[in-house]
């Protein structure tokens, strides 16, 4: 029953201005914030579960019947006494938490929320044991009823709002309210559980926890975990970029940010100590705030360069490549600072086989880059080349977003093997290969630039569709890998274009993909010397010694032995 003015414990009934409420409802952005402020006085009531609990009475298959949605926050706290109702919970700025260890709450405003959404009314029903149990109910205008109950029930609070609302309307109520509380209060202390229900439906339409533990999305992250008091950090290098800053207290969220507080990096932090601003739209950038930035930055500095060292190392042994790429660009784009010697790269081995290197080690050594263990990689790395495979087969940008990484990190650009590498094969030779190539020798001489060795080839890589290449003749006898043995060379790019001609160390290498070299090759059983005469010719022509002198030499070598063919 309520009480009467007579009564020695006379109840208010009591009415205000709403201009200056008004005010401070409309600075909660959020007009579902409400969720936030009950959850928080909640906790700080000791409660150790939570039950959000919403009801709609109406004609549930009609989307356009008017009905009533009653959205519940059920906790198990210490209840409320009547003073606390009246000279504390409806007085602004007054919370009654000042000074209090573990209570979130200080401005005493955030009560004032369950306004924002107009509600017809909010009931609260109170109970502390032994005496105190009260059913308040707060009305628009800001009047007030309050009343006496009797009973048993256990200590908790019910704050119900009652919030006119079409049938249509209710599923996105619901989508609403979960995405409000999961975002202030997914990091609740305590179970947290939405409970949803249409009159007349036994079963819930929806029933979802909210809590979740604390941590975010990252590729590598670590934690400094403290007690229920103490703060709590996570911090990591989110994937693409996803630089990420929360700040939350007792498990609820005081700001969520993106801005760049402490390089790219993602982390939340857990600390009793920190505030929310009046307007309850940002943490208070107070020292507080700056000592749990430098927490952060501790981690980063530290612990998060020994995890990611790990982490690299661990996923270019274990040739999970498409996860080291990931990983490694997001390191690198964070701006974290692991050390060349400990920033593991793949390395291509011989036989297929992977091994791993170091940044710093590449940075001592002429190394290549490969999107995989392709066969001319292989054969590369079987030359005891350095060839660092980025996984990127297939992976467009990806490919040329770790060559530039890679380039940042070593300090020069690292070719690409396709681009660098020559992988040649010495093919056997039909008898008028070999005698193509005895012609080749007076023509060669005439010219003063007579190569010590002339092979046909076949080539793959780089100067693949160029007519002539060079190796080194040690290259190819001490390797023994001569004609007939089916084997390849492998030569880099610059080995590969050095002039053989006229040189004792120098082997002159005949593509015979190459048009011309293909057409001397068909002619060489009809006209031999002449044929021979045009490989000269392209061989003198690709490293530029074609002169007039040089012209007029061969030309008159090769008709001195033609003539005689001559019909």
């Amino acid at each position: 029953m309520p009480y009467r003015a007579s009564e020695p414990k006379a109840p208010k009934t009591a009415a205000g201005d709403t201009g200056l409420v008004g005010e401070i409802i409309r600075q909660f952005a959020d007009p579902l914030a409400f969720y936030r402020e009950l959850v928080q006085n909640a906790l700080d009531a000791g409660a150790t579960r939570i039950d959000v609990r919403l009801l709609w009475e109406g004609h549930a298959e009609d989307p356009n019947a008017e009905g009533t949605m009653h959205a519940s926050i059920i906790d198990d706290g210490e209840g409320m006494t009547r003073d606390i109702l009246e000279n504390r919970l409806l007085v602004l700025f007054r919370s009654g938490k000042e000074g209090q260890k573990g209570k979130i709450g200080k401005f005493g405003i955030g009560f004032s929320s369950v306004l924002a959404l107009s509600p017809t009314v909010v009931t609260i029903h109170t109970t502390r044991p032994p005496d105190d149990r009260w059913t308040l109910e707060l009305h628009p205008d800001l009047s007030y009823d309050l009343f006496a109950r009797e009973g048993r029930d256990a200590s908790g609070t019910t704050v119900t709002l009652r919030l006119p609302m079409l049938r249509g309307a209710v599923d996105d109520f619901v989508a609403r309210s979960v995405s409000a509380l999961t975002r202030w209060c997914r990091h609740a202390r305590i179970p947290v559980t939405v409970r949803c229900f249409v009159a007349g439906h036994g079963e819930p339409m929806l029933e979802k926890r909210v809590d979740e533990p604390f941590d975010i999305e990252a590729l590598v992250k670590v934690t400094q975990r403290g007690g229920l008091d103490e703060r709590t950090v996570v911090v990591g290098v989110p994937a693409d970029g996803g630089r990420y800053a929360g700040f939350f207290k007792h498990g609820l969220m005081l700001f969520e940010t993106d801005e760049q507080l402490v390089g790219s990096f993602a982390f939340k932090i857990q600390d009793p100590r920190l505030e929310h601003t009046l307007s309850r739209d940002n943490v208070r950038r107070d020292a507080a705030f700056a000592d749990a930035l430098d927490a952060v930055r501790e981690l980063i500095a530290g612990p998060l360069v020994a995890a990611a060292t790990a982490e690299l190392r661990r996923l270019a042994k274990d040739h999970d490549g498409a996860a080291w790429v990931r990983t490694a660009l997001a390191i690198d784009a964070s701006g974290l600072e692991v050390p060349a010697s400990a920033f593991a790269v793949p390395r291509i081995a011989a036989a297929g086989e992977r091994e791993v290197t170091t940044v710093a080690a590449i940075r001592k050594t002429r190394a290549f880059v490969a999107t995989g263990p392709t066969e001319l990689a292989l054969r590369a790395a079987e030359a005891e080349l350095d060839v660092v495979d980025t996984f990127t087969h297939g992976a467009g940008g990806a490919a040329d977003a770790v060559s530039a990484m890679l380039e940042r990190r070593v300090g020069r650009k690292l070719a690409p093997v396709e681009q660098a590498v020559a992988a040649v094969t010495v093919l056997e030779g039909t008898a008028d290969d070999v005698s193509l190539v005895e012609q080749t020798r007076p023509l060669f001489r005439a010219c003063g630039k007579q190569p010590c060795e002339v092979r046909f080839v076949r080539v793959e890589g780089v100067r693949a569709e160029a007519p002539c290449l060079a190796a080194p003749k040690a290259l190819v006898h001490d390797r023994a890998l001569a004609i007939g043995r089916g084997q390849p060379i492998t030569l880099v790019a610059d080995s590969a274009s050095e002039c053989p001609l006229g040189r004792r160390d120098g082997v002159l290498l005949f593509n015979v993909a190459h048009p011309l070299v293909a057409f001397a090759r068909q002619r060489a059983a009809e006209r031999p010397v002449l044929a021979a005469a045009l490989l000269a010719r392209v061989a003198l022509l690709t490293w530029g010694l074609l002169d007039e002198k040089k012209a007029r030499a061969l030309t008159r070598e090769a008709l001195s032995v033609a003539l005689p063919e001559t019909p």
